[in-house]
C-alpha cells in the first residue's frame, strides 16, 4: 500500500493551502495521503511509515523557516532514501520581473545547500497577498513591500497569486515518477486530468 506524507510550515495560511490542494491531488493516485502542519506532529508520527515524502515552505524575509530547515537537516537521510519533493511559496516567484523571479529561486538554492538535501523535484509557486488577515505592523510591511516591487497595495483586498495549474502539475509528475520508482508495484495511478 502507497503511502505518501505532505507536510508544510505556514505562516499566513497560502502554504497550508497548496499544501491541502497537493493532497486532494495525491488522493485520487493512491492509498494513503497524510497532510501534516510540522509544528504539530503527533509523537508517534515517523517518515518511515510512508513511501514518498513532500515538503512545504514559505520564504519570509529571503529565507524559509527555520523550523523547516531544521526538519529537513534532521531527517535528511529519509528524505535522501526514498522520493521526496520540495515546494517553496513566496511572492518573489509572482514578481513581474526576472530579477524577482531569480530572487525566489536564489532562496531555494540557499536552502537546498544549507540542508544539503536534494529532493527529486522542486516547485517554486506564487503565494498570496492576504491583506485582511494581517495583524497592523505586517499589513503595514507588506504594503511597502508590494509599493516598492510594482505589486498590489489596496490593503482591503487580498490577492492570490498562485497557479493552481502548476500545483497540479508539480503533484502529478511527482507522483507518476515516484509510482513509476516502485512505490507501489502493480497500483495503477489514478491521477484525474484537466484544469483545476
Amino acid at each position: 500500500m502507497a503511502r505518501i506524507a505532505i507536510l508544510y510550515d505556514s505562516t499566513a495560511g497560502q502554504t497550508a493551502k497548496i499544501a491541502s490542494k497537493i493532497a486532494e491531488i495525491a488522493t485520487a493516485a493512491v492509498d494513503s495521503v497524510e497532510l501534516r502542519d510540522i509544528h504539530s506532529l503527533p509523537p508517534q508520527f515517523r517518515l518511515e511509515d510512508f513511501q514518498a515524502i513532500i515538503l512545504g515552505a514559505a520564504i519570509h524575509m529571503g529565507k524559509h523557516s527555520r523550523r523547516m530547515t531544521e526538519f529537513v537537516e534532521q531527517h535528511r537521510q529519509r528524505l535522501d532514501a526514498i522520493p521526496a519533493a520540495f515546494f517553496s511559496v513566496s511572492l518573489s516567484a509572482a514578481g513581474k520581473t526576472e530579477v524577482q523571479r531569480q530572487h525566489a529561486r536564489d532562496c531555494l538554492d540557499q536552502f537546498l545547500r544549507q540542508t544539503k538535501w536534494q529532493p527529486r523535484a522542486t516547485a517554486i509557486i506564487a503565494g498570496a497577498l492576504l491583506y485582511r488577515s494581517y495583524g497592523f505592523w505586517l499589513r503595514l510591511m507588506m504594503k511597502w513591500i508590494a509599493w516598492r516591487e510594482g505589486g498590489d497595495t489596496d490593503t482591503s483586498k487580498d490577492y492570490e497569486y498562485t497557479d493552481w495549474n502548476q500545483v497540479r502539475q508539480f503533484t502529478e509528475d511527482f507522483l507518476r515518477q515516484s509510482l513509476g520508482a516502485g512505490i507501489a508495484e502493480q497500483h495503477a495511478p489514478k491521477i484525474p486530468t484537466g484544469a483545476c
